[in-house]
């Protein structure tokens, strides 16, 4: 075994006396102490609640109604868990997701949209929902059929399916590349909500987002959707209001922590740098 080197002051490069090491400086935070300074309205939140859970409870109605076909269903698990409010209803829409598997291939008649849905949310469920379901959107040459390049909502909802894909999934990466190039050549000939919602999706798709951020961003897209259920987007907005008052006192409790901390260390660092004489 190589002898341990020992080392003592000769071995160290000598600084001048006067010399201290560079101080950091950090840019003054963006936030000011907007958190430091917020003020939590407990009546507020309560009201949040009776309200979100009134909602709540007409929600559930419609998850749970005999009366809607599967693909109703579909959308509306997709929509409730798109506003960020899918968290309420986990048990309803598993159960709802078990029997849509069960039968899914009987749904043979579904459109280039509904198929898409279909596939992303049985996927982002981890059920094993084959990518075959979209072979009907091919013609004879293995290609995507050109009917599908008008079909701007299909072409969205294709797209974001096949960001969901996994490896060896050749039909959904032929997907990726035929909605991007149609998507962006399409985009601005939109209207103004579709178009924002190509170009948020293009930018990042909705599986490599942070659910809350894009939560946010749909309930701008779906209350500018003409054909909107207003009890969901209520809820969404009520469910996102009481949830960012929330977020906000924890950063509010954490800033005030880190400022008592900060505080503390100054004045470990001022008894600890001045030695006794």
């Amino acid at each position: 075994m190589a002898a341990a080197t020992n080392v003592n002051d000769e071995t160290l490069p000598s600084l001048p006396k006067d010399v201290r090491p560079p101080i950091t400086t950090y840019s003054p935070t963006m936030w000011a102490d907007t958190f430091t300074s917020f003020s939590l309205d407990d009546k507020v939140q309560e009201k949040y609640v009776e309200a979100i859970e009134e909602l709540k409870q007409e929600a559930r109605s419609m998850l749970m109604s005999k009366e809607s076909t599967t693909a109703e269903k579909l959308i509306l698990i997709d929509t409730l868990e798109r506003l960020g409010v899918g968290y309420h209803f986990e048990q309803e829409i598993e159960d709802q997701l078990q029997e849509i598997f069960r039968f899914q291939s009987q749904d043979k008649d579904y459109d280039l949209f509904t198929t898409a849905v279909q596939f992303r949310v049985l996927r982002q469920h981890r059920y094993s929902i084959s990518c075959n379901v979209f072979n009907k959107f091919k013609g004879d040459g293995g290609e995507f059929k050109e009917t599908l390049i008008s079909d701007a909502k299909g072409l969205l909802s294709l797209y974001e399916a096949a960001n969901v894909r996994i490896h060896g999934e050749d039909i959904l990466e032929d997907a990726v590349t035929f909605t991007t190039h149609h998507l962006k050549r399409m985009v601005q000939q939109l209207e103004p909500r579709l178009q924002c919602q190509v170009k948020r999706a293009l930018e990042q798709p909705l599986h490599r987002g942070i659910p809350k951020v894009e939560a946010r961003h749909y309930i701008s897209f779906y209350e500018k959707d003409e054909s909107r259920n207003e009890i969901l987007l209520k809820l969404a907005k009520l469910d996102f209001n009481y949830s960012q008052n929330l977020y906000k006192k924890e950063l509010r409790d954490l800033s005030r922590y880190a400022t008592h901390l900060l505080l503390h260390l100054c004045i470990v660092e001022h008894v600890l740098g001045n030695k006794l004489k």
